[in-house]
Order: structure tokens, then C-alpha cells, then sequence
């Protein structure tokens, strides 16, 4: 393809303006600028850069060639476009996040593309520099020294800023814009915000030798990274220099030596300067309105944090908090505003470490306010995770959040089915008396009976049934539903005519939800003849069996496994559909189940579960458990937790190859089982549990002593002791004598008495648990051998 087609076809005027092109910003009004279409510079983005690149060894062709100036005419355009934001890039990447990081990373990538940009024409055509005019210049350099000072990804923009006021600088690259005062001063205050002190001396010092005119904001950016510094005798040569000036002390600069002296623990010395240095009004007010040296300087570093707040210098706010602290001054007014600021801009890293030195200063009121902020903060914004991390901060430090805090918490991470966290919350707010709603209780009930936790909803199952005459009628509806939900996981008949008891003395016209309830409940403890009778009572004291009560149905005719079972199962499908009854994803997951692995029925059906457009993420977790239990059932452990751990679904379903597995805690729950169990695959469990954690998936008790039992089997003592000390601390569980007896039966198996009676003797009378019987046994069998000589090898790897 020739060039003036390529020309044409990337949307020039004219071919004839090639060597005439001119900078948007020239007066001459006899030629047009050759400006490329916005539209075609943004769908032919990636052609262009192309164009860019020239090889000069292979293009035979000189710099001054009429290719090469076109090519530069790009540049320079699709600069001036990104400068004046007359290009607008989508990314469907960013449509995940929030409007202000979306903001963030367009800022940053804007930068990227202009520095890229910059240095292709600094690189290559150094004379398309000249054409840029002062206002481009200026808006170019803005783009990298208009950052936050306190933000820690700030750095490398104000190291661009600087390499292009140093461009600037020397006079020659831009022949439109000139190096003036307000570049000068930009310089001095961007090297001091990298605490390059020495630099920032010197830039000072050349400007004031070449007589600029340099402003007061100068003067404060070097006395404050003097004073960051510690550099006392800096500090008071630039002092003597601006009184020697005429110059009077602004308030953001007697801000920098008071807090220069407070930390050097000078009080009296910061006190005295801001009596007779400061040169404000508003210092001169406090200094009349309060003799008392203390109240002076609480009131005056008030000021000075509200100044640190304005300039978004919030890390300087923290520490005049510090100040204030140690000092013994007032502090919670303070607190509150910055970390009202620290949320309101983004900044959390600031607000955990004004949280951390709250607690570090045992100023108790402080942290409470910051953790609850932080915590309403992120659970506004449904992140439990780090909302327990602010809670778990102020309880290793013995700090106490208050009852309604810890109960929204507790209600939120039940919601979002959080429950190792919700259990853990619970049982403090046991240990604390800590009054917990009706609804906090009833979702914490729902959520550890959908992960399978029957033992822990257990004791919680009979706080919210002696509860129901008490409740609402609302709440004791929802109560009772949940209660029903709990009974058909665990087959708890009696229990279950208590609370069918509540739901007709209160008239709360749960009926049907019982009755299917129970039908469950029969089921559950196989009981098929019995569950058959529920369903036809369904049938006639309701208006009909919805899809649940058909599922369960579907699970009777499979329990029975009589002849014709596959035909009666098509016929409830075909009742099904007569009654107007559309089969769910439980429907399709009961039929899977029941037909044979790898069989063309259970593939299809498989397929139906994968491609199910209402299908959320739970669903197809479940699908994916389903698959892993069919190829346990098959195959080795070891085989499928490598599949697992491979990440690819498409070792599952092949339709899915390239797509993750999606998880959650069952999923590791039910690999960790069939790994622990066996010593020669506990390589594959250690992968499962580190890989688990990695997830941010909190492993429960039952996973932790799982992995106590396969430590212990390996003989690996100092590892169970981290195990249950892990244990402990993620779940808020104390080890029990069910976890210590699986640590003595591992060190039992493998005849290391010495160390399984070190465990009965020392571990657990240190961890205060007291000793049932099967283990007094296993102490008496171990001292038995012991006495018998039976001493064996107790060497053993740590």
C-alpha cells in the first residue's frame, strides 16, 4: 500500500499539507492545522503507534523525509488530544470497580499514555517539542505534580514531573515555553515531597542567587522536610534568612517547627515559638485568649490539624494526634476529623494506622470511635473481611467494640454467609453478655444450616425456639422457617413437633413449610414409608406440592431403589409439568445425583446445570462438588486435588476447559477428608489448606483437626502445637479434648508414647482442659507400656 493511500485512508485533509503542518496554537489563519479525526485516533490507536515506530537501521529514508514528518504530525496530535481529554478510552476491565478507583486508573493511565507519548518525541523528533506552547507545557506538567502528597503511589508521577521541569529547564527542547518563577517553586516543593532535602536547599539557593522572586511556599517546603528531618541548625539558618528578609513566619510554617520541637519533646521550647515567632492572626487570637501554656498549645495544634487536613496531609494530622497524646492533651475531636477525611478521600491505610496508634498510646475512646468508623465503613460497603480485621485489632489489644456494633456485624456476616466469622462474633458476644437480636440470631441459624455446621446451629436452634412466644409476629415467622430448615438437615422429629407446636399456637400459617419440612426430616433418618405420608398429607391439607416437596419426592423413589425406578421418576416429572410445576436447579442436582457417573443422562443434565441462565455462583459451586464427588468415587485423591488445584474446570467439563473452579469451604471440606485420612497423601492436604487460606476460605474446626490428625500421624509435634494455636485464633475456638485425642490417637499410631504422653500430661493441663475418660484410658495403656520396657525410637521430624 503507498503512503498517500495510507494517508487517505487515516483521514488527512490533504496530502499537500505534509510539509506544511503548523502547532494548533499558531496565528496563522492562511493554513489549517492537519488535525486527524478524534474518532479514527481513538479505533486506530494501536495503527498509529505502529506508524511510530520506525526502525531507522532499515528505513533507508532520513528524519526529514515527508513519511517521517506525517508520523510526527500523529504524535504531536494524539498528544494534544490525550492533554485535552479529546479521546475517551473505554475499558470494560474497570466497569467492576467503584466510580473513584475507576477515576484513579484513568489518571494513571493518562499519565502512562502522555509520558509515553513525551519521550517517543523527545526520543526521536526533538523539534515537535518546540511546538508545543506554554499552556501545553504547563497542563502536561500539572498532570504529574497535582497528586496527593500523602499517598504512597504518588512518587513516580512527581519523578516525572521533575524529569520535565528539568526538560524545561534547559532551554532548549521547548522553544514556546519558558522556564519562569512558578516552575522554579514547582520544583522546590516536588524535590521536598520526596524529602530530597539537600536538593531542595540547593534549588532555593540558585533561585534566590538568580533573584527570583520566591514566594513564602518555598521557604515552607524546605523548613518542613528540615524538620521531618530532625536537622535543627538548617532549620534556624532558613529562619534567620527569612527574618533577615523581612519576612514574617507563615502558620504552615511555625506548624512544621512546633511539631519539630514537640518531637524532640521541647515543650516549652514549641510553646515560646509560637508566642513570638508565629506571624498569624488567628495564633495571635489564641495566644491572647489562653495564658495557660497547655491549653495554648492544644488549641494551637487543633489549628495546625484542621491546616494538615486542608492540604490533604493527613499522615501529618495523625502524628500531630501522636503529639497531642503524648502530651496528655485532648484528642477525640481530633480523631473523629481525621478519620472522617481519611474515609471520605480513600485514604484507609492512613485510618488503620491512626487505629494502630490509638491503641499503641492506650487511648481507648479514640480507637473505639476510629473502629467503629472503619467498621460501618466497610460494612456499608459488604466487606466483612476487613471489618473483622479492625475487630480482631482491637480485641488483641483487649479493647471492646460496643454490643449494637458486634450484633450488626454478627447479623452482616450471616447474611453474606460468612460463617466461621458470624460464629466467632456470636460466641464473644456470649463471653461479653452482649444482648444479640432476634433477626442476628435467626440469619446466623440460616447460615451455618446452609454450610452443613449442624453442631454448632444446634445450641443456637434452642436459644431461638425458647425465644419464639417473645418474638414478633414477623420475626417469629421467620424464626420458625428457620427452624423448620434446620430440622430436614438433621432429621430432628421431636424438635420438629415443638416447633410445629409455635407455629399453630401463634397462627403463623407456616403449613405447608412444616409439613415439607417433615417430609425431610423422614428422610433424613430414612424413614421413606413415613416421608411418603407427609407428601400426601401436602397433597391434601395444602394447595398442592410445590418443586420442593416433588424433589423430595424424587429422593424417596431413589432411597427405595425398587424396580421401574427410572420410570417413576419420569412420571413425577411428567405430574410435574401437568400441575404446572417448573423442575429448579435442586430438581436437575437430585437427578444427577441419582444416575450413574459418566452415564449420557447425567452428562445432559450436567450441561442443563452448567448453561442455567439464572444460575448463580452457589449453583454452580455445587455442580462442581457434585463432579469432584463422582471422580472421588473413581479415581485416587491425589489425582483430583491436582485437577482441582490445576484451576481448570475443563477437567471437570470439558465444555468449561480455560474456566476456573469455582469454590468454597465444602468444596476443600470434602478434598481435605479423603486426603487427611491417608499419610501418603498428606503432601496433597498440606497444598489444599495452604491454597484454602491463600483464598481468604477460613477453615472450621472440624478442617483444622483434620489437619491435626494427619500432623500428628507424621509425627510433626511442633506443627499440630502451630495448627491449634492458628485454630484458636481464626475461629475463636479453644482446642477441646476431641482435638487433643486425635493428636494422642496420630502419636499412638505411630508408637511414639513418650510424646503422646508429654501431650496428655502438659499440653492440655496447660490449655486448662480437663481429661474424659477414653483419655485417661489411653494415658493408662501408655504408662503401662512405658512401665513395660516397650520404649521406642522418639526421634522425629519437627
Amino acid at each position: 500500500m503507498s503512503f498517500q493511500s495510507i494517508l487517505y485512508r487515516e483521514g488527512w485533509n490533504s496530502p499537500r499539507l505534509i510539509t506544511k503542518a503548523l502547532c494548533q496554537t499558531c496565528l496563522s489563519r492562511r493554513i489549517s492545522p492537519t488535525i486527524l479525526n478524534i474518532r479514527q485516533i481513538h479505533t486506530t490507536h494501536k495503527t498509529l503507534f505502529n506508524l511510530v515506530y520506525i526502525n531507522n537501521n532499515n528505513d533507508k529514508k532520513s528524519w526529514a523525509s515527508e513519511e517521517n514528518i506525517q508520523n510526527s504530525n500523529q504524535i504531536l496530535t494524539m498528544f494534544r488530544n490525550e492533554l485535552y481529554q479529546r479521546v475517551k478510552h473505554s475499558d470494560k476491565n474497570l466497569e467492576e470497580y467503584s466510580s473513584n478507583v475507576r477515576k484513579v486508573i484513568k489518571r494513571r493511565h493518562t499519565r502512562q499514555r502522555l509520558l509515553h507519548l513525551y519521550r517517543l518525541m523527545k526520543k526521536q523528533q526533538p523539534l515537535l517539542l518546540s511546538q508545543l506552547s506554554q499552556q501545553d507545557v504547563d497542563l502536561f506538567i500539572s498532570k504529574f505534580s497535582d497528586v496527593n502528597p500523602d499517598s504512597p503511589a504518588s512518587h513516580k508521577p512527581i519523578m516525572d514531573a521533575l524529569q520535565i521541569l528539568q526538560d524545561l529547564k534547559k532551554g532548549y527542547l521547548f522553544k514556546n515555553a519558558t522556564f519562569n518563577l512558578n516552575h522554579v517553586e514547582k520544583m522546590i516543593y516536588l524535590t521536598a515531597e520526596l524529602n530530597r532535602t539537600k536538593e531542595a536547599e540547593d534549588l532555593l539557593t540558585e533561585a534566590l542567587v538568580n533573584e527570583f522572586d520566591v514566594s513564602i511556599s518555598s521557604f515552607e517546603a524546605v523548613i518542613r522536610t528540615l524538620c521531618q528531618e530532625m536537622n535543627g541548625i538548617r532549620i534556624d539558618y532558613w529562619l534567620e534568612e527569612l527574618k533577615n528578609r523581612g519576612c514574617s513566619y507563615s502558620r504552615s510554617m511555625t506548624r512544621s517547627v512546633v511539631m519539630y520541637h514537640l518531637s524532640q519533646g521541647h515543650f516549652e521550647e514549641a510553646v515560646q515559638f509560637i508566642k513570638y515567632c508565629h506571624g498569624n492572626q488567628e495564633l495571635s487570637h489564641l495566644i491572647n485568649r489562653y495564658a495557660d501554656s497547655r491549653e495554648l498549645m492544644d488549641n494551637a495544634l487543633t489549628l495546625f490539624a484542621k491546616d494538615a487536613m486542608l492540604e490533604w496531609r493527613l499522615n501529618e494530622m495523625r502524628n500531630i494526634y501522636l503529639q497531642k497524646r503524648y502530651f496528655g492533651l485532648s484528642t477525640p475531636s481530633l480523631m473523629k476529623l481525621l478519620v472522617d477525611k481519611c474515609l471520605y478521600s480513600g485514604q484507609l491505610s492512613t485510618a488503620h494506622t491512626a487505629l494502630n496508634n490509638a491503641l499503641y498510646m492506650k487511648d481507648g475512646s479514640s480507637a473505639r470511635l476510629c473502629s467503629k468508623k472503619l467498621i460501618q465503613w466497610y460494612l456499608s460497603h459488604k466487606n466483612i473481611k476487613y471489618a473483622m480485621k479492625v475487630w480482631e485489632t482491637m480485641e488483641k489489644d483487649n479493647v471492646k467494640v460496643t454490643a449494637e456494633l458486634m450484633s450488626l456485624m454478627l447479623d452482616q456476616a450471616s447474611k453474606m454467609g460468612y460463617h466461621r466469622d458470624a460464629l466467632k462474633l456470636y460466641q464473644r458476644c456470649k463471653e461479653l453478655v452482649y444482648p444479640i437480636s432476634f433477626e442476628a440470631q435467626i440469619h446466623l441459624l440460616r447460615c451455618l444450616v446452609r454450610f452443613r455446621k449442624y453442631e454448632e446451629a444446634e445450641s443456637i436452634s434452642h436459644e431461638i425456639e425458647k425465644s419464639i412466644p417473645e418474638m414478633k409476629p414477623l420475626d417469629a415467622k421467620s424464626a420458625v422457617a428457620a427452624l423448620f430448615q434446620f430440622c430436614a438437615q438433621t432429621g430432628q422429629i421431636d424438635f420438629f413437633e415443638k416447633i410445629l407446636n409455635h407455629s399453630e399456637t401463634m397462627n403463623l400459617s407456616l403449613t405447608h413449610e412444616g409439613l415439607t419440612s417433615l417430609i425431610a426430616c423422614y428422610l433424613k433418618v430414612g424413614d421413606t414409608v413415613s416421608a411418603k405420608k407427609a407428601f400426601q398429607t401436602v397433597t391434601a391439607h395444602t394447595n398442592g406440592p410445590d418443586v420442593v416437596d416433588f424433589n423430595l419426592l424424587m429422593r424417596i423413589i431413589a432411597m427405595e431403589a425398587g424396580e421401574n425406578t427410572h420410570d417413576k421418576i419420569l412420571d413425577v416429572l411428567k405430574h410435574m409439568k401437568m400441575v404446572n410445576v417448573t423442575p429448579d436447579v435442586s430438581t436437575l442436582r437430585t437427578m444427577a445425583k441419582f444416575y450413574k457417573t459418566d452415564s449420557n443422562m447425567q452428562n445432559q443434565l450436567f450441561k442443563q446445570l452448567i448453561n442455567l441462565p439464572a444460575s448463580s455462583n452457589s449453583d454452580q459451586i455445587m455442580v462442581n462438588n457434585i463432579a469432584l464427588i463422582n471422580l472421588l468415587d473413581r479415581k485416587n485423591p491425589d489425582y483430583v486435588c491436582r485437577l482441582f488445584l490445576d484451576n481448570d474446570r475443563g477437567a471437570l467439563f470439558p465444555s468449561e476447559k480455560g474456566k476456573p473452579i469455582a469454590r468454597n469451604g465444602i468444596t476443600y471440606q470434602l478434598l481435605l477428608n479423603a486426603t487427611t485420612n491417608e499419610i501418603q497423601y498428606s503432601h496433597i492436604a498440606i497444598r489444599l489448606f495452604k491454597d484454602m487460606r491463600s483464598r481468604g476460605l477460613k477453615p472450621d474446626r472440624e478442617t483444622y483437626e483434620h489437619m491435626i490428625l494427619m500432623y500428628s500421624r507424621k509425627g510433626r509435634i511442633k506443627k499440630v502445637r502451630e495448627i491449634i494455636h492458628l485454630m484458636e485464633q481464626e475461629t475463636g475456638e479453644k482446642a477441646t479434648v476431641r482435638t487433643y485425642t486425635k493428636l494422642v490417637d496420630g502419636l499412638l499410631r505411630l508408637k511414639k508414647l513418650e510424646f503422646a504422653k508429654e501431650v496428655i500430661t502438659t499440653d492440655i493441663a496447660n490449655a486448662n482442659v480437663e481429661l474424659d475418660q477414653p483419655l485417661l484410658d489411653r494415658l493408662e495403656y501408655i504408662n503401662q507400656q512405658l512401665s513395660a520396657g516397650n520404649r521406642v525410637d522418639q526421634s522425629t521430624t519437627q
